[in-house]
């Protein structure tokens, strides 16, 4: 049993490839790096269509993106690509910084706390 296909293309911008899946043929592939590549997760809802709508598709979708490259490199194909040019330092300060804020305890103020006590007084009078 397979629950994942991935691949790549040496020839053509895999993700410009990924772009056209899901916008032509809504076909939803997850971006992979080191090297380019995207894959597929089979689900249920994947299981459903047939594989051979998925290999057709995929055919198309390489024509497309081989007639004219530029036009599919848009959305999360942009971003990936671009995101390969970033730094690893500045990846590891983002990611770093980013925790920082998501586990730093929050502590209510005055504000905070008034705006509360509001919000439940007006719920008391609803009831």
């Amino acid at each position: 049993d397979v629950s994942v296909v991935a691949f790549t293309s040496d020839a053509l911008p895999i993700y410009a490839i990924s772009e056209a899946m899901s916008k032509k043929f809504h076909w939803h592939l997850n971006s992979l790096q080191s090297p380019n590549a995207v894959h597929l997760c089979v689900t249920l809802a994947v299981a459903q269509k047939s594989e051979m709508a998925f290999i057709e598709n995929l055919r198309e979708s390489v024509a497309l993106v081989a007639a004219n490259p530029r036009e599919w490199v848009t959305g999360g194909a942009a971003i990936y690509g671009m995101a390969q040019g970033v730094p690893q330092e500045l990846v590891s300060d983002l990611i770093g910084q980013y925790f920082t804020v998501l586990y730093t305890p929050f502590v209510a103020g005055e504000k905070e706390k008034e705006g509360a006590e509001a919000l439940e007084g007006r719920a008391r009078e609803a009831k």
